[in-house]
């Protein structure tokens, strides 16, 4: 997903459009949610540095950024917000 976030980032940045990437980490949702309440789920928690599921409301404030005229200026990136996870 960055790549093509970075490569489409470059094909619209002459037409004013941004693009830009979140590499969310494991959140809780009902689709996600069976497998972490498994022993297999549990020892994949235990393995997160910060050892919790992530909420998926930690997305919100990006994605109120990216929407808002404050990221007007920003095209072509890509952030994680996963917790700490991908350490």
């Amino acid at each position: 997903m960055a790549h093509l976030g970075r490569n489409l980032a470059r094909e619209w940045v002459r037409q004013g459009i941004n693009v830009n990437v979140i590499q969310p980490g494991y959140v809780q949702t009902e689709i996600a949610g069976d497998w972490f309440q498994t022993e297999g789920g549990a020892k994949q928690i235990a393995a997160f540095h910060r050892k919790r599921m992530m909420d998926i409301t930690a997305l919100d404030p990006l994605m109120l950024y990216f929407a808002s005229d404050a990221s007007a200026q920003v095209t072509g990136g890509v952030i994680d917000v996963d917790d700490g996870q991908s350490l």
